[in-house]
Parts: C-alpha cells; sequence; structure tokens
C-alpha cells in the first residue's frame, strides 16, 4: 500500500514568497503615485480658466497666509484672496501613501519660493478637520492647511489624490497634476508663473 505525503515547503518557497509580495506592494504603490499621470494626455477643460472662488476653513499654519481685511490671520480662506501670488493648491489625505510622499516636495518648494510671491495650500479632503492640524505637526509641515469637505474638489474634477493645482498670479489655472511630482518638475513648472 502506498501512501502519499503532502509536499514539505522547502527554503527557497519560504524566502521567495515574502518577497514577491514585497515587490507586489512596491509595484502597487509606484503604481497609484505615477500611473495617473502617464495615462492623463490632456489638461482638463478648466486649464487656462479663472479658478472658481472658493472658501475653505483654514485648519494650519495660519500665519503663512496673507492677512485678512481686518489684519488678522485668516480663519477662513477664499481663494480670490490669493490673487497676486502663484498658487499651488494641493487636495490631499493623511491616510494617502502618495501625498505623505509628496508633502515634504511641498514643503521645501514653497520655503524656496515664498519670497518670490508662490503659496502652497494643502486642501486636506474626506476626514476630521483636526486630523490635518495633527499631522502637520507631527510631519513638521510648514505651508498652510484647509479643509474641504470634498465640494471643492469637485470644482476641479478632483477624482485621485493627491491632486495639485497651479493658479498663476491673476487666478487662472495653469496645471493639473495628479500624482506625485518630483521636485525638479515643480520648481520648473512655478518657475514659468513667478
Amino acid at each position: 500500500m502506498t501512501t502519499r505525503s503532502e509536499p514539505s515547503p522547502d527554503a527557497a518557497g519560504g524566502v521567495l514568497y515574502p518577497l514577491a509580495v514585497c515587490l507586489l506592494v512596491v509595484g502597487l504603490l509606484v503604481g497609484i503615485a505615477l500611473l495617473p499621470r502617464v495615462f492623463s494626455g490632456h489638461d482638463p477643460p478648466f486649464v487656462g480658466k479663472g479658478a472658481p472662488d472658493l472658501s475653505f476653513p483654514v485648519v494650519a499654519n495660519a500665519e503663512r497666509l496673507p492677512k485678512g481685511a481686518d489684519g488678522q490671520a485668516m480663519t477662513n480662506m477664499p481663494v480670490s484672496a490669493l490673487k497676486g501670488k502663484v498658487v499651488i493648491l494641493d487636495f490631499w489625505a493623511t491616510w494617502c501613501g502618495p501625498c505623505n510622499i509628496e508633502a515634504p516636495i511641498l514643503d521645501q518648494v514653497g520655503k524656496k519660493y515664498d519670497d518670490k510671491g508662490l503659496v502652497v495650500v494643502g486642501v486636506s479632503q474626506y476626514q476630521d478637520p483636526n486630523l490635518p492640524r495633527i499631522w502637520t505637526r507631527q510631519k513638521k509641515i510648514s505651508y498652510p492647511m484647509v479643509f474641504d469637505d470634498s465640494n471643492g474638489a469637485s470644482h476641479f474634477d478632483v477624482d485621485g489624490l493627491p491632486t495639485m493645482v497651479v493658479l498663476d498670479r491673476e487666478g487662472v489655472v495653469r496645471a493639473i497634476r495628479v500624482g506625485v511630482t518630483q521636485k525638479s518638475e515643480l520648481e520648473d513648472l512655478v518657475e514659468k508663473y513667478l
């Protein structure tokens, strides 16, 4: 009588499985961050048009925004209050991996061009408005954060995070980027409108 035994796991299979899972996860993260940029062949129809005058509650780093009409830090930021500046509106969320990769890049570029008239504003999506305040402190991000209940995002057809909207000094939408934008590319883009 012949008995069948279960195959025993070999040493190579024990090492290859975790490696394959790790490579799969890395591949998915790269895809999430970069593929939207590869397949976006044209700018949305509102590029070249004035940005809607939306208003967002400020949740962190209000001191980095221009002062309000009363000379005080803004508690509510209308986009029109930033006219005369080049503006990056970065639609993001604390749970978004690619957003966490891009935030330090935005912070560096924002600091570099602050004295030339650039304002970077993080527009937090789909979460408790206290989370971006805490996250900003923990990550040492210095640019201002506002809260959006997804209403503002719909005005720019934001359907993936991060989505960056660049406005020129007149408040005209000049570029939209979905996914992580590298520092050199972001600097080139900003320098066009400063």
